[in-house]
């Protein structure tokens, strides 16, 4: 395969293989104009995907999502092909600072469209936000997002000395997960009196943690 690649790759055979019009088709528009790259064998079109896709480093999640490469909006057929490959053997920086799941959401959504969640590095700020960390809670409990993990070293928190950890905080918030997991198949109402407690805990620890507005939960009751 080799041979073959280096020779599809010359520069002479590479512009006659691919033509420049695959590179300014829309997404929308028919692949007519690529069908001679598609006459590649697959295995030499996964490597050229490869190439130009899988990245040396860690890709960081823009606020409005993932990055995508422009590769995969030259045509469908190019997409299907390549987005797997891309989703799948690329490692993506996920931030979810002030305990906000919107990016935790957006790693998910890609699990539809390519069978898996992708490879992520999960990390936080620890910095505190109530109506956060509620609505995160209340989609684990729908089961709309994974369990709540609020760092990627979450489980050595809990087994390091308490003075080694900057603040209580962050092992109350496993706590509240820990419940809110052991009590999925309960009502969500049943839940909030059962993690009740551990907010007053919580905001001990912290006081920044302390709810703003109309009460504890009434951010997710105003979410339904």
């Amino acid at each position: 395969m080799g041979l073959a690649l280096s020779r599809y790759l010359d520069s002479r055979a590479w512009s006659s293989v691919v033509p420049s019009s695959v590179l300014s088709t829309s997404v929308s528009e028919s692949p007519n104009a690529s069908s001679q790259f598609f006459k590649l064998p697959p295995e030499i079109r996964n490597t050229i995907y490869r190439l130009v896709l899988i990245e040396s480093h860690n890709i960081d999640l823009a606020e409005t999502g993932v990055p995508e490469p422009g590769l995969l909006e030259t045509c469908r057929r190019v997409r299907a092909e390549a987005k797997g490959i891309f989703y799948l053997e690329n490692t993506f920086n996920v931030s979810f600072n002030e305990y906000d799941p919107t990016q935790i959401l957006r790693v998910i959504a890609r699990k539809h469209q390519v069978g898996k969640l992708p490879k992520s590095h999960f990390a936080t700020d620890f910095k505190p936000k109530w109506t956060n960390l509620v609505r995160w809670l209340w989609l684990c409990h729908r089961r709309e997002v994974m369990r709540g993990v609020p760092s990627p070293d979450h489980a050595n928190w809990l087994a390091q000395p308490v003075n080694t950890v900057p603040s209580m905080a962050p092992r109350v918030v496993g706590a509240m997960f820990t419940v809110m997991e052991s009590m999925r198949k309960r009502p969500w109402e049943e839940v909030q009196a059962a993690l009740t407690p551990l907010y007053y805990v919580l905001i001990t620890a912290d006081k920044d943690w302390a709810a703003k507005g109309d009460g504890i939960w009434a951010s997710i009751e105003q979410q339904g």
